[in-house]
């Protein structure tokens, strides 16, 4: 595969009017062994709230809050405040899934909550579902991502392409959304936020339609339900079907002669269901809402037992 020099970073729901392009620029222009993080440690909100402790408390985290929040090179990260958490995490055989609380990453009047859900179904599909509740002073939201090198889209999918590798994505919802890519090198609007090295990126912008087609139009509530696919060679067949009710938004997915179920609850718990068909074998399975940092699932799995017996694997504290 294809890696380009400088920055990489992958993708967020980024909401406006806000800053949201300077913290970004701060925490991404300089090349720090391709640091990517996962939420913006440069927020307005981190260092209000850093502000306010060490007014309350007296503490201040080294290098001024430099450094907190949830990122891959979080080294002064402050005990008092989080930008983002994670709230809920299990791992099967047949799948992975976490979920992840990023409300503190914005000011109050932009966001009153920032849920994000993850669902990795072995080997090869990745279901995001992103749940935003707008704040009184934000207008708008939209699905963002730093993509690979070689970026199309057409009505509502997209493909990633970096030599022979692909990952192939489908918006499930919002209906009718509105995809652009984006050439960083010529865009006033991306050009600096990349380091010179990183502007062969391409960049994704996923809208809703101008209808606005959220869950809570009365509170203001903007979601985005993405199926990726990645893989080698030729573009698979992938259908996908979104299904949505009241209280419940998922998608079914079929490709390779299996149907993936998840559906995700429309709540402030992020908590939802997994069905995964394979001919004779279903899996029907209930997606946690705490945190469950152990192989319990893998019980009867053939693994288990061997990472119980040999002591090469005693780094996974398999009981």
């Amino acid at each position: 595969m294809q890696i380009s020099r400088g920055n990489s970073w992958g993708n967020v729901v980024v909401i406006e009017p806000s800053d949201w392009q300077t913290r970004w620029k701060h925490n991404f222009f300089h090349p720090r062994g391709e640091e990517q993080a996962i939420i913006n440690r440069f927020s307005d909100a981190t260092f209000r709230y850093l502000t306010r402790d060490q007014r309350i408390a007296g503490y201040f985290p080294a290098e001024g809050g430099y450094g907190g929040g949830l990122n891959l090179h979080g080294h002064t990260e402050t005990f008092l405040h989080r930008e983002g958490h994670i709230v809920a995490f299990e791992t099967h055989p047949k799948f992975d899934y976490v979920a992840g609380d990023a409300t503190l990453s914005w000011q109050p009047e932009q966001a009153r909550l920032v849920l994000r859900q993850v669902v990795f179904v072995k080997p090869d599909l990745l279901i995001i579902y992103d749940r935003v509740r707008l704040g009184e002073k934000a207008q708008r939201a939209h699905w963002l991502a730093a993509t690979g090198l070689d970026l199309v889209t057409q009505a509502n999918c997209f493909r990633v392409r970096s030599g022979k590798a692909y990952l192939y994505g489908v918006v499930a919802f919002p209906s009718s959304p509105k995809l652009v890519a984006i050439d960083p090198s010529t865009s006033p609007k991306y050009r600096l936020m990349f380091d010179p090295q990183a502007l062969s990126l391409k960049v994704l912008e996923i809208h809703p339609n101008e209808q606005g087609s959220g869950h809570g139009a009365q509170d203001r509530t903007v979601e985005f339900l993405v199926a990726m696919r990645i893989g080698l060679g030729a573009l698979p067949t992938m259908t996908v079907t979104p299904q949505l009710m009241a209280n419940r938004i998922g998608v079914t997915v079929r490709t390779n002669g299996q149907t993936v179920q998840v559906s995700f609850d429309r709540n402030d718990v992020c908590g939802g269901e997994i069905v995964i068909a394979n001919g004779a074998q279903t899996l029907r399975h209930r997606l946690r809402e705490q945190v469950n940092d152990t192989y319990e699932n893998w019980r009867t799995d053939p693994r288990y037992q061997l990472w119980r017996r040999e002591a090469r694997f005693d780094f996974l504290a398999v009981k």
